[in-house]
């Protein structure tokens, strides 16, 4: 009956609160700076891996006293014209080719970066301008991305920063 109750109880968690099973690693994005006059702006993304080396939908916390302020704030195309990805250093270091993904949302699994994420390296900084897989162009975003990693190893993070830009 215990082990009944138990199952029952945990059913009812999981659909109630779904984002304790799949919330993984934790992530603070700030605002770098905003250029109003030509219509740009950066985005900071800290991330670090839970135990399993993972980081999948974790919930953002913004230090900045708006939450989630939307992207069209800043920039007036949202379009994604810089990426850097800078990975932690000494005993936080990711593993080596740890992968990361910039989604469109938790549901949506595109890739904003169109795989600029792929095989990174623990101690080399990337920096790029994602394109469309499908005609070249830069990517365009509506709201605030969602960052996903994986291979990691426990504990371990980077930074990302986006550049939006008309």
């Amino acid at each position: 009956m215990k082990k009944v109750i138990g199952i029952m109880l945990l059913t009812l968690v999981l659909l109630v609160c779904p984002h304790l099973v799949f919330a993984a690693g934790t992530v603070t994005i700030s605002v770098g700076w905003v250029s109003q006059d030509k219509g740009s702006c950066q985005l900071v993304w800290d991330c670090t891996s839970d135990a399993s080396g993972n980081m999948s939908a974790p919930t953002p916390t913004w230090d900045t006293p708006d939450t989630n302020p939307p992207i069209w704030l800043w920039a007036d195309s949202r379009r994604i014209d810089r990426v850097i990805i800078v990975p932690d250093s000494g005993g936080t270091a990711p593993d080596p080719l740890y992968d990361m993904e910039a989604r469109v949302s938790s549901t949506i699994s595109t890739d904003l970066l169109g795989g600029l994420g792929d095989n990174l390296s623990q101690t080399v900084t990337s920096m790029d301008a994602p394109l469309t897989e499908t005609n070249g162009y830069p990517m365009m975003v509506l709201e605030t991305p969602v960052i996903y990693a994986e291979n990691m190893g426990n504990a371990n993070g980077f930074t990302i920063y986006i550049l939006f830009k008309k």
